[in-house]
C-alpha cells in the first residue's frame, strides 16, 4: 500500500513511513499533478482538502477530518486495516528504504550510550541518518498494536 499525502499531512507521512508504508508528500505540487501521481503510481491520496477529495477522476482517496496525526493514523488503521509488519524499514524523513548496517561501520557517528545499549542499526543511504530500535521504535510499535485492537 502506497500513499501520496497533501503537504499539511507531513507529520502523518512520517508516522506512516516509520511503520513501513511508502508515503510521499506532494509539496508545492498542483492538485492536478498530485492526482496524476496518485493515479500513475497507484497511490492512495490522503488529504484534508474537501475539493481534492471530491475530484471526479478515478483514484482512491481518503478525506481526513481529524486535526491530530495520531487521530488520523488511528482512523487509517481502522479504515485500511494497516499493520506494523514492516515497521522500521523506511526512513521517516525521506521515505527511502533503510538498510541494515553492522555496528562496526556505525563507528563513532553515534553517541557512546547508544552504541553501548543497542546492537542493531539501520542507515538511510539517501540522507545518511542512522536508526536503532530505541524508545521511539517501542512507542510506535505499542501505538500501532493499540490501534490494531480498536
Amino acid at each position: 500500500m502506497k500513499f501520496i499525502l497533501t503537504s499539511e499531512l507531513n507529520k502523518l507521512a512520517k508516522k506512516l513511513r516509520f511503520l513501513g508504508y511508502n508515503s510521499t508528500v506532494s509539496r508545492s505540487l498542483s492538485s492536478h499533478t498530485t492526482i496524476r501521481i496518485a493515479i500513475k503510481e497507484e497511490r492512495i491520496l490522503l488529504t484534508r482538502s474537501v475539493k481534492l477529495a471530491k475530484d471526479k477522476r478515478c483514484f482512491t482517496r481518503i478525506l481526513l477530518v481529524d486535526d491530530e496525526p495520531a487521530d488520523q493514523l488511528r482512523y487509517l488503521f481502522h479504515e485500511l486495516k494497516l499493520n506494523h509488519d514492516n515497521i522500521f524499514t523506511r526512513c521517516p524523513d525521506c521515505n527511502s528504504e533503510l538498510q541494515n548496517i553492522p555496528v562496526e561501520k556505525v563507528g563513532i557517528t553515534l553517541p557512546a550510550k547508544v552504541l553501548a545499549n543497542y546492537s542493531e542499526f539501520k542507515v538511510c543511504r539517501k540522507c545518511g541518518k542512522y536508526y536503532w530500535k530505541g524508545t521511539h521504535y517501542e512507542k510506535t510499535l505499542a501505538l500501532a498494536q493499540d490501534y490494531m485492537k480498536s
